[in-house]
């Protein structure tokens, strides 16, 4: 197929605008989904719940992201998520004390900060830099009730960039820890991000559209 010059002209201008609007969302607010693995050498009496969990990470506000704790939907199953722990090293989140939300969590969802260890981390080397626990008593929080159960979510609210969040994630230096309970008859596992986060949906246009252009740009000389 063969393009008037006028034709040429009208579709590069269809690339080039593709490319900037693509660079403009993929470079404002975004979202982007990473999964957990099982802990290589520590307990094995999950390893198959591991795909049930999740992180959304997105944009809140200029200066915070928000990052929700999701388990999937499992019906029948009744083991929950019970301690989140993080290992900050690139620096890259702040108000760690405060993060929790409640509002941007499934009803009931209470968690407090407490640092403590994160079960099997030492295995990883994870070093804990933040632990948010289930809040327990109080007549609020009766059994695992206020846990992440099949279904839910729990979101926190950390001072820092989605950039910086995904590009840390990236190459290793922030990790996200899950601790898993009332597994089976009673059981418990671990699970930890990887270390690769996948380009985000908007990140992946905007690299089609600019490829689209160079492919035309070649082609017209």
């Amino acid at each position: 197929m063969f393009f008037s010059e006028k034709g040429d002209d009208d579709v590069y201008k269809v690339l080039v605008g593709a490319a900037v609007v693509a660079g403009c969302v993929a470079s404002g607010a975004s979202a982007a989904t990473v999964g957990f693995e099982n802990i290589a050498g520590g307990d094995t009496v999950g390893d198959s719940l591991a795909g049930q969990f999740s992180l959304n990470i997105e944009t809140f506000s200029l200066t915070q992201v928000l990052v929700e704790v999701i388990s999937a939907v499992n019906t029948g199953a009744n083991y929950f998520i019970g301690g989140i722990y993080v290992d900050d090293s690139a620096d890259v989140l702040g108000g760690e004390e405060t993060s929790f939300s409640a509002a941007e969590s499934s009803p009931g969802n209470l968690f407090e900060y407490d640092l403590k260890n994160f079960p099997q981390g030492n295995s990883i080397g994870f070093t804990e830099t933040a632990s948010y626990i289930r809040q327990t008593g109080g007549g609020i929080c009766t059994a695992n009730a206020c846990g992440i159960q099949p279904g839910e979510y729990a979101g926190f609210l950390f001072d820092g960039s989605l950039d910086d969040v995904l590009a840390a994630l990236g190459d290793g230096s922030l990790a996200f820890g899950l601790h898993v309970q009332s597994i089976g008859d009673g059981g418990s596992d671990s699970y930890v991000t990887p270390s690769q986060v996948p380009v985000p949906a908007a990140g992946v246009l905007l690299l089609a559209a600019l490829g689209a252009f160079g492919l035309f740009r070649s082609r017209r000389v």
